[in-house]
């Protein structure tokens, strides 16, 4: 079966045929008309059943709704494409964390937290900061903005290395300086940490207050 949405695999032991060859149609609207369609634009590439060696195309397309296209090329004229379209997001940086409460001014969201939100802007914070450790792969430069509240941990935050270079924030407002964004281990043991690197790199940790044993 032809995985979706990966560069063609160069390695040596992928078999030759029968392969797939996919597209990727660009669509201005959230879905297309049956059975005409007509993307606004087009990336092609060829894929391959081989895991080995691939690398993700989503980073070269621009952010839009698209549709796949599977084609195979032994002659046989199968062709199908997905009944619906999906998303591609532009490049994020900035992931929000709110534990729970909104305050009327001043805060960096401006809803109630929730693990089932991307994260992605302040109207829609993830409740804490391991869902968006768990849900995202960080890059160097990425901050995680953590708004003003107690974030009671139950296990070790761990960043590991594929999130080195990462920065943490916590919240802080001059106008507001009660206010801050407190990271609870609650448990003093020996082994227990609020923040618990492992093998990660340049991680930053900016104005976040840690219970520690």
């Amino acid at each position: 079966m032809p995985s979706v949405g990966t560069a063609p695999d160069s390695s040596p032991n992928c078999p030759k045929t029968p392969t797939s060859r996919g597209s990727l149609a660009r669509s201005s609207r959230r879905a297309w008309p049956r059975p005409s369609i007509r993307p606004v634009s087009r990336s092609s590439l060829g894929l391959t059943c081989c895991p080995a060696t691939r690398r993700s195309i989503a980073e070269a397309l621009a952010a839009g709704n698209y549709r796949i296209r599977i084609t195979r090329n032994d002659g046989s004229g199968i062709v199908d494409t997905s009944n619906t379209v999906f998303s591609i997001a532009a490049p994020t940086h900035v992931y929000y964390v709110n534990g729970g409460a909104v305050n009327a001014t001043g805060d960096w969201t401006t809803a109630a937290g929730n693990d089932a939100n991307d994260g992605l802007t302040p109207a829609t914070p993830k409740a804490s900061i391991r869902p968006v450790l768990e849900a995202y792969d960080l890059n160097p430069g990425d901050v995680i903005r953590v708004d003003d509240g107690t974030y009671n941990l139950s296990a070790n935050l761990v960043i590991g290395n594929a999130d080195s270079g990462v920065t943490i924030e916590g919240y802080y407002d001059e106008e507001y300086p009660d206010r801050r964004a407190l990271v609870n281990r609650g448990n003093t043991s020996a082994g227990s940490y609020a923040i618990d690197l492992q093998d990660a790199d340049r991680v930053t940790l900016d104005r976040l207050h840690l219970t520690a044993p």
